[in-house]
């Protein structure tokens, strides 16, 4: 293809679905597509929503023109992978589809990657989905045999992050140890050992720091009693544990500008908790890496915060050097994947079931 290829990235959100056309590595358009609750339920399922979200994605592509060389899609939850770039095949569009590991915004990234792609006849991939599974044998073990962690975290805006910090430091991602945070909606602290993520919380299972909207970690017996008092259905338990935990279930909100502006002793305690929270996981990050990491990336939309990132490094600043890198790179880190894939950099790899 003559000069810099032209790559359309797509990852949905709950509420949002974010869209990006790269020139190469350049930005060239973005918009975030907004969509209405009341809409949306108007679909009992999330696969249901593709063809209303496939319609505004092309309404998009026609105002801005132009051929497309590739697309990609945000991965969604499939089954444990390791991390890479994966073409889009019907296997992985069944599983997603029928949400055969699990349901969440981000499996409609793949469906939504392949219509655009088959329509004009070009290549459509995934990158580090949710379910990037590197973790070493150790990590996977709990306090009782039937419980098992699994990993599930934000690994795309992780290894982009852990990518650039190398890039900046003139280093290869695989030659450093680091550990990173994302704060977002979820988070989640993966140690990033030769380039695998050797250890994560298992965030969306209710593990680590609590967040603007999950519970994160609690007693275990406490929540036990909460589900043997009959007063609460297993949807209400799930909805506290993810969606409506943590500063929402705390203050009464999860956006954490307001929880900061609210300057009560009762809200600067419950952020300060969240804040101490996240130290407490980095430092098990640490732990289970056995020394010092080259460094603590922090990352997400928290991270804007700098009152709430000041609250991390206070507790942390003495003992790891750390680095702020607020945001979320999730389209850029798809546009570098299938740069990587044409620059023939990298391998795409096949979506084989077991």
């Amino acid at each position: 293809m003559a000069g810099h290829p032209r790559i359309l990235t797509i990852n949905p959100g709950s509420t949002s679905t974010k869209l990006g056309i790269f020139r190469g590595s350049e930005l060239e358009a973005a918009e975030e597509i907004h969509h209405d609750a009341e809409h949306l339920g108007l679909y009992r399922t999330v696969p249901e929503q593709e063809g209303y979200r496939h319609s505004l994605l092309e309404n998009f592509l026609e105002e801005r023109g132009g051929v497309l060389d590739a697309v990609a899609g945000r991965g969604g939850i499939l089954r444990p992978l390791i991390g890479g770039i994966y073409v889009i095949d019907a296997v992985m569009l069944r599983d997603l589809r029928e949400e055969r590991y699990g349901s969440h915004a981000s499996n409609l990234g793949a469906p939504l990657a392949y219509r655009v792609a088959e329509k004009r006849g070009i290549p459509a991939y995934i990158a580090d989905p949710p379910t990037v599974d590197e973790l070493d044998e150790i990590s996977r073990i709990t306090g009782h045999p039937l419980v098992k962690r699994r990993s599930i975290f934000h690994a795309l805006n992780q290894k982009e992050t852990a990518r650039r910090f190398a890039a900046s430091e003139g280093k290869r991602y695989e030659d450093l140890d680091l550990i990173v945070a994302h704060l977002g909606g979820g988070i989640s602290v993966g140690v990033h050992r030769g380039g695998r993520v050797a250890w994560v919380n298992t965030a969306l299972d209710g593990e680590g720091p609590f967040t603007p909207e999950r519970s994160g970690g609690l007693p275990a017996m406490g929540v036990l009693e909460l589900a043997l008092s009959w007063k609460y259905t297993a949807d209400d338990l799930r909805k506290m544990m993810v969606g409506g935990g943590g500063l929402l279930a705390h203050l009464g909100t999860n956006d954490l500008r307001k929880a900061l502006a609210m300057k009560t002793s009762r809200a600067q305690l419950v952020v300060d908790a969240m804040a101490l929270a996240v130290a407490r996981e980095i430092s098990a990050g640490a732990a289970f890496l056995g020394k010092v990491p080259d460094a603590v990336i922090l990352t997400g939309n928290m991270i804007r915060s700098e009152e709430f990132t000041g609250k991390i490094v206070e507790r942390l600043g003495s003992i790891y050097r750390v680095e702020a890198m607020a945001g979320s790179f999730e389209l850029h880190a798809l546009a570098s994947a299938v740069m990587r894939v044409l620059a023939g950099k990298e391998e795409a790899k096949a979506y084989v079931t077991i």
